[in-house]
């Protein structure tokens, strides 16, 4: 009780909630005084009501635990599925086993022996070789197989129990696990084996000092060995233990005793335990009982007595069959059931498949999207920050190397000049920085005259290419009948002329703003320095489509807004 006690309180020690003592308590006593557990459940049942839902929660799960273990369980589905809901969805996952495991004893109560095996099956899964619940599902599941005629998985199953059993040094569950290992031989006529097993666990049982199990096994390997022919040997293993017979086990002993006594021709001892199990044994075991009665009449000669031990053997056979139809017509709904409910839960897992499956495509492809304009837009503004590098370059060369500012800088160097003269030669330092700040002036308006001369130079050898005399004939002719007309070779020729004069000027171009082919032929005619009104002659179209044209492209290429004119300036400053 203590060590139980203790493993209880260790167990819900690893929850992180504290249970209160009189659950914990009621716990610890369902293992060993079930009735007790039950009374101290109900006498907490009033206080339950106002604690939390965890400690309510674990209440009805003792509750039914308790009733269980004390064979008062009164087998209610829906209940058990409410603990069960529970623990799967945010209750204390340390009793979801238990929850499976209470869940599968009320189906097989009910007779449902699938749905009692898949939360069998399922508690097993939420269990490890150390966990003290283990060994009890592998015997459920194992009887469960046993029930269906499955002896080989049961027989695997009642070997995990014992292999559990004995991990957890839990002696009393390894007696039983080598006590129904041993009837799975005896069903099975491997009564060599059934002896040494039962014998193993008749050695724990003397160990631990329990006189019940021992009678149990004792009686066990006398019925082997009168299956092995060893009658002699099996009268006086069932002699010593008749007089410890205890109630519970009664009625399987006498059975037993029946056989051994009506084999060896002790028919009145025979007699006497037969009566005894047709006044207080089960549907099964009278049966048994009557037509061994049978026999005895027969051997005596009884014949009317002997016919009718047999006509209350046919109908009690003949009810057990109906029971048997009537369970495996039970067992077969509920296997139909279990297959409906399998067939449900396998169309919701793929329907929840498809609805993963379609949220994952659907995030990639927002994902992708995403991305997407997260690089576009950082092209963007890379793009942006070109643009707007260019434009303020274009200002800067613009204001330093203009007329304008070539003025300026002449007038203020002569102002430096006066002001150098003025200076005494005590005042050196600034005498020399006026100096130094007049050189870069002289400087800056050196270049802009000879950027200024170069251009010019340059436009001069345009003007004598013969690309541009025919631009100047054509918009200098009267009449447009007169004008000749711009062909692709005229254009090329055109183009060839000013990269021939102007370095790199197509390249420079279009590597700043993409454009088409007509916005890229104005450009050309920019470089000629031809007015917009002499552009609309040779392209046959308005001023005001070159107009626009020529602000779209220096949007396009600065970011900025801007006229015509600004793109013109751009244009002759390459």
């Amino acid at each position: 009780m203590r060590f139980t006690f203790l493993l209880v309180l260790t167990l819900l020690a690893c929850t992180g909630h504290h249970y209160p003592t009189q659950l914990v308590v009621a716990d610890s006593l369902c293992a060993v005084n079930p009735d007790s557990a039950l009374h101290l459940l109900k006498q907490y049942k009033d206080s339950i009501q106002t604690a939390s839902k965890a400690d309510r929660m674990y209440y009805e799960l003792l509750t039914v635990k308790a009733s269980d273990k004390a064979d008062k369980l009164k087998p209610d589905a829906e209940h058990i599925l409410s603990l069960v809901d529970y623990y799967e969805h945010g209750g204390d996952k340390v009793l979801l086993p238990t929850a499976y495991y209470y869940a599968g004893r009320t189906y097989c109560e009910l007779h449902d022996e699938p749905t009692a095996l898949h939360y069998f099956l399922l508690g097993e899964n939420k269990c490890d070789e150390t966990d003290p619940l283990i060994s009890k599902i592998y015997s459920q599941i194992a009887y469960l197989y046993y029930h269906r005629d499955i002896i080989s998985r049961s027989l695997d199953y009642h070997r995990k129990s014992l292999r559990a059993s004995s991990i957890q040094r839990d002696t009393i569950s390894m007696i039983y696990a080598m006590r129904d290992i041993a009837t799975i031989y005896l069903y099975e006529k491997k009564l060599d084996s059934c002896v040494m097993v039962s014998q193993q666990a008749l050695l724990f049982a003397h160990l631990i000092n329990d006189a019940k199990r021992q009678c149990d096994l004792e009686a066990q390997i006398a019925s082997c060995h009168y299956e092995m022919g060893k009658i002699e040997q099996a009268r006086s293993e069932i002699l010593s233990v008749l007089p410890h017979v205890h109630s519970a086990s009664k009625i399987g002993i006498y059975t037993i005793a029946s056989k051994i006594f009506l084999g060896n021709n002790e028919l009145d001892s025979c007699s006497y335990y037969l009566h005894e199990i047709i006044e207080n044994g089960s549907l099964f075991a009278k049966r048994t009982a009557h037509k061994r009665m049978a026999d005895i009449y027969i051997r005596e000669n009884s014949f009317s007595l002997a016919q009718k031990e047999l006509a209350i053997y046919e109908q009690l056979d003949d009810s057990i069959q109906k029971i048997t139809e009537t369970e495996a017509l039970a067992k077969a709904h509920a296997i139909y059931n279990y297959q409906m409910k399998e067939t449900e839960r396998h169309e919701l897992e793929l329907k929840n498949q498809r609805k993963t499956f379609y949220f994952i495509i659907v995030v990639c492809f927002f994902s992708v999207i995403f991305l997407m304009l997260l690089v576009q837009y950082r092209n963007y503004q890379k793009q942006q920050e070109v643009k707007l590098k260019r434009y303020i370059d274009l200002q800067e060369s613009k204001n330093r190397f203009s007329i304008e500012q070539n003025e300026k800088n002449k007038k203020e160097i002569a102002g430096l000049e006066s002001l150098i003269a003025s200076l005494s030669s005590e005042n050196l330092e600034l005498r020399e920085s006026l100096i130094l700040k007049k050189r870069g002036l002289e400087n800056q308006t050196s270049l802009s005259t000879i950027m200024s001369a170069d251009r010019e130079n340059k436009f001069h050898q345009l003007e004598r290419t013969q690309s541009y005399k025919l631009i100047r004939y054509m918009v200098n002719a009267p009449d447009k009948t007169l004008r000749m007309r711009m062909n692709d070779e005229r254009w090329q020729m055109l183009e060839s002329d000013v990269n021939s004069i102007y370095n790199h000027f197509t390249e420079t171009l279009v590597s700043t703003c993409k454009m088409k082919e007509q916005a890229f032929h104005i450009c050309l005619l920019i470089k000629l320095h031809l007015t917009t009104a002499d552009i609309s002659k040779i392209l046959s179209c308005e001023k005001q489509t070159i107009s626009n044209t020529k602000r779209r492209l220096f949007e396009r290429c600065f970011g900025k807004t801007g006229g015509a004119k600004e793109w013109d300036e751009y244009i002759l400053s390459i």
